[in-house]
C-alpha cells in the first residue's frame, strides 16, 4: 500500500503545484511546456532502463499516446481556467467524475461488464454534478462560465480515460511504454507550440515550478505501475480517485481559503461514492 499512498500524494502535489504557479502569476504556458518536457524526458529515461520494450514499439500505441497528449495539454489550460472560476477542490471533484462516464463508454464500445454498482454510479452522476455547481451568489455570467469549464473538464477527463482504455484494448502490454512516452511527448510539443505562438519566454520562476511539476508527473507514472504490480486495480483506482477529491478539498480550504457551500460538500460526498461504485 506504500506505493498507493505515494501515488495519491503525487496526484495531490501536482494539482496544488499547478495552483501555486497560477497564484504566483508565473507564465502558465511556459510552466506547462516545461512540465510536460520533463515528464517526457523522465519517461524516456525509464524506457532506457527497461529494454524489454526495445523491439515492441507499436505505432497504434504511439498514435493513441500522441492524441491523448494533445488532450492532456489542452485540458491543463481548461483546468487552470476552472481553478479561477470554481476553485481547485470543486474542479478536481467534478473532473474525477468523468471516470464514471468513461466506464459507460467502455461498456458501449468494448462490452466492459456493467455491475449493479456501476449502473448506480452512472445514475448518481448527474446528481453529483448538479450539487457541485458554483454557488448562486456568484455573478450569473461568471457562474455560467464556471459551469461550462467544469463540464468541459469533466468531458475531457472522460475522453482521456477512454483513450487509456483503447490502448489497453488494442496494444500489447509490451508496447505500453511507447504509449506513455508518446503521450508526454505529444503534450510537450502541444504546450510548447502554444507557448511559442504566444511568444512566451521561459524564466527562472517558470522553471522552479515547471520542473517539479514534470518530476511529479513522471513519479506518478512510476508509482502507478508499482501500485498495480503490488495491489489489485479494484483497490488502487477507488483509493486514488476518492482520496484525490477529499485531499484536494482539504488542501484547497487550508492553502487557498476556498469556501464550499453545504450543497457542494454533499455533492463531493456523492461524487466520491460515484467513483468508488464505478470501480466496483
Amino acid at each position: 500500500m506504500t506505493y498507493v499512498v505515494l501515488l495519491t500524494l503525487c496526484s495531490l502535489g501536482f494539482q496544488q503545484l499547478l495552483r501555486t504557479a497560477q497564484v504566483r502569476r508565473t507564465n502558465v504556458l511556459t510552466v506547462a511546456a516545461v512540465n510536460y518536457m520533463i515528464a517526457a524526458v523522465g519517461s524516456a529515461v525509464l524506457y532506457a532502463f527497461d529494454r524489454a520494450d526495445a523491439e515492441s514499439i507499436s505505432w497504434v500505441a504511439v498514435a493513441l499516446g500522441a492524441v491523448n497528449g494533445v488532450l492532456f495539454a489542452t485540458h491543463l489550460y481548461i483546468i487552470l481556467a476552472s481553478y479561477r472560476r470554481a476553485g481547485v477542490g470543486i474542479t478536481i471533484a467534478v473532473t474525477q467524475c468523468g471516470g464514471a462516464l468513461a466506464i459507460l463508454g467502455t461498456w458501449l464500445l468494448w462490452d466492459e461488464p456493467m455491475t449493479h454498482a456501476r449502473w448506480a454510479a452512472v445514475a448518481m452522476l448527474p446528481l453529483a454534478i448538479m450539487l457541485m455547481r458554483t454557488g448562486p451568489k456568484q455573478n450569473p455570467h461568471l457562474r455560467i462560465t464556471a459551469d461550462l469549464l467544469l463540464l468541459t473538464s469533466f468531458l475531457y477527463f472522460a475522453c482521456t480515460q477512454m483513450i487509456h482504455r483503447a490502448n489497453q484494448e488494442y496494444v500489447l502490454i509490451e508496447s505500453h511504454t511507447s504509449y506513455r512516452i508518446s503521450l508526454w511527448a505529444g503534450a510537450a510539443i502541444t504546450s510548447a507550440a502554444v507557448a511559442l505562438a504566444r511568444r512566451s519566454r521561459i524564466t527562472g520562476g517558470d522553471m522552479c515550478v515547471g520542473v517539479p511539476l514534470g518530476l511529479v508527473n513522471a513519479a506518478f507514472l512510476v508509482f502507478m505501475v508499482l501500485s498495480l504490480q503490488n495491489v489489485d486495480a479494484v483497490i488502487v483506482f477507488p483509493i486514488l480517485s476518492a482520496s484525490t477529491i477529499v485531499l484536494n478539498l482539504i488542501a484547497s480550504r487550508i492553502l487557498w481559503s476556498e469556501r464550499f457551500t453545504r450543497r457542494q460538500v454533499v455533492g463531493a460526498v456523492v461524487a466520491t461514492a460515484v467513483i468508488c461504485l464505478a470501480q466496483a
